[in-house]
């Protein structure tokens, strides 16, 4: 700490020198912000220490232990609703189902495996079958995938609105309520009462994931700054990593156990319940109201988060305008739209794309689902954090790194896709497994690029991005199911091999317009601008501020060092 003494004067004036040059008012000095308060009882200046910076990684920081309870949330709340994906595969009986979908019987010997892909099933089936028991066909699957998606149209946009202006920690309880409660009826629907019930218990699933994602992107800005947003944002988006490398194989073992699939569906309930209460009982919507952080970090984040919340909800409106106008945000809606299709892959089509094609037995098909977001998660997690290291570095803006990563993750995906469509077979798993890992380490490389550029460009109006951007992913998400539904009867390569070949084109084609019009900086009708009240008190500041430095500077103060 450093004080500077001052010669005893008449009341209310310093003289810097040896003369008089300059008077200044010693009335409104604690109130200053510029680091210098005086202290009357002591009759000295003292120099108030800056906030100190606070380390994301340390055993004392509360929004590490905030972030790890998001990132628990993430994984328990999709785990809930991708499991049906590795347990599809179990539930269905595929011979059935082929069976009643063709007539041509020259065809169904094809599908026959060669010599060159042994059997792991008894040789006299036609297809890879798990021995399940439900005779739904590619458009039933398609049309229960699905549901999800249709319900999150309903709630995305007032979950956005409401995000903003209230509690996004409420939001996420009710969200994990709305996925307990459907997870575990599931499978009495599915057994009992038929394919239709579980769509609308689906549907209802998915009213709780249009929530999901406004409350968690409110909450990041309100507890993270700048700077730690993309490691933050790899760290909780793990939450898709740890449900597949987690869930897929616990998944496989549990179907092909005696407990079989309905299992799978109440060990994710119990999941989910023990999280719900957690979070109730530890989270709160910014370090302000926390009870929990400490005092030093709470003003080290009072003071490096810039203001996104306005004051009243009268001075809150959304410059829908400028939202349509600006092409950073339609390049971040191309980039959302093309990722979600992905997702949906990865996540659902990929256990039966590994049953299908590479013809694996229930236990394997678990373990290489979850092999590539293992990758995935180990890849993002990196980048995010190199990424965060060279802009606290100065050596690449936050546009800069958004476009970096965002065409490393496009462009490579893209261009393995094409391999995976032309190479990718049963007579060579490990390469087709090696391939897709690839493809999930380069998809965790956009949380670094159109993922953060959500976060970053309109602060004040993070949850209505949000909203519009999970929006147009909804859409990509229920392209999916539509595309893999039309291409996709019998499960063969070829049928496979179109699929793959769209995920390319979308890929590459939207990464090409977030290299053009993206961005990562603040639009200037995405920050709240001070009132006029605000501005006057602002410039004093800023003058007084002027003053003191003037004060530093003075070669006759008596600068004491303690």
């Amino acid at each position: 700490m450093v004080e500077l003494r001052r010669t005893p004067l008449p009341s209310g004036t310093l003289i810097c020198g040896q003369s008089p040059i300059e008077t200044v008012s010693l009335r409104d000095f604690r109130l200053l912000i510029a680091g210098i308060e005086w202290q009357p009882e002591s009759n000295k200046m003292v120099a108030v220490e800056k906030s100190e910076r606070v380390p994301l990684f340390n055993i004392r920081s509360h929004r590490l232990y905030v972030l790890f309870m998001i990132m628990l949330g993430y994984f328990t709340l999709v785990y809930m609703r991708t499991n049906l994906g590795i347990t599809m595969t179990c539930m269905v009986n595929s011979t059935a189902v082929v069976l009643s979908s063709s007539s041509n019987t020259s065809y169904l010997k094809e599908l026959v495996h060669s010599e060159s892909c042994p059997r792991q099933q008894n040789d006299n089936s036609i297809v890879n079958d798990y021995g399940g028991t439900l005779i739904w066909n590619s458009g039933v699957q398609a049309l229960l995938f699905s549901g999800t998606f249709w319900g999150a149209l309903i709630t995305v946009m007032p979950a956005g609105y409401l995000a903003d202006r209230t509690s996004p920690v409420v939001l996420m309880q009710a969200a994990g309520a709305v996925y307990i409660i459907c997870t575990a009826v599931l499978p009495y629907l599915a057994l009992n009462l038929g394919y239709g019930y579980v769509f609308v218990s689906r549907v209802i699933m998915g009213l709780g994931e249009g929530i999901l994602i406004p409350a968690i992107n409110t909450l990041v800005t309100r507890w993270f700054p700048a700077d730690e947003r993309s490691t933050a944002a790899a760290l909780y988006t793990a939450g898709n990593q740890v449900a597949a490398a987690f869930g897929n194989p616990v998944a496989a073992a549990l179907c092909a156990s005696s407990f079989q699939w309905p299992s799978v569906f109440y060990l994710c309930a119990i999941l989910g319940t023990a999280w719900l209460i957690l979070w109730r009982c530890t989270i709160s919507n910014s370090p302000a109201k926390s009870k929990c952080i400490s005092d030093r970090e709470r003003n080290y984040l009072e003071k490096s988060i810039p203001k996104a919340k306005p004051q009243s909800k009268k001075d809150h409106v959304i410059p829908w305008r400028a939202m349509v106008t600006s092409l950073p945000l339609w390049s971040l809606f191309a980039c959302q739209y093309a990722a979600n299709t992905i997702v949906v892959f990865m996540q659902i089509y990929l256990p039966s794309f590994f049953k299908e094609v590479l013809y694996l037995p229930m236990v394997d098909n678990g373990l290489y689902s979850a092999a590539p977001s293992v990758v995935q998660f180990a890849v993002k997690l990196f980048w995010g954090m190199l990424m965060d290291k060279l802009k606290k570095k100065g050596y690449l803006s936050v546009t800069a790194t958004c476009k970096i990563s965002q065409a490393v993750s496009c462009f490579t995906t893209a261009i393995v896709f094409l391999f995976i469509a032309n190479y990718a077979n049963c007579n060579a798993p490990l390469i087709a497994l090696g391939l897709v890992c690839i493809i999930a380490g380069g998809f965790g490389i956009a949380i670094s690029g159109f993922y953060i550029s959500m976060l970053s460009l309109a602060p004040a109006h993070t949850g209505t991005i949000s909203s519009l951007s999970m929006l147009v992913g909804i859409l990509g998400r229920l392209t999916t199911p539509e595309v893999v539904a039309y291409f996709k009867v019998y499960g063969t390569l070829d049928e496979w091999k179109n699929i793959l070949y769209f995920f390319s084109f979308l890929l590459f084609s939207s990464g090409l317009i977030f290299c053009i019009f993206g961005s990562g900086e603040h639009q200037e009708w995405g920050v709240i601008k001070a009132t006029a009240t605000e501005e006057k008190e602002l410039s004093k500041l800023e003058g007084l501020n002027e003053d003191t430095e003037e004060i530093e500077e003075c070669p006759y103060a008596d600068v004491v060092s303690s």
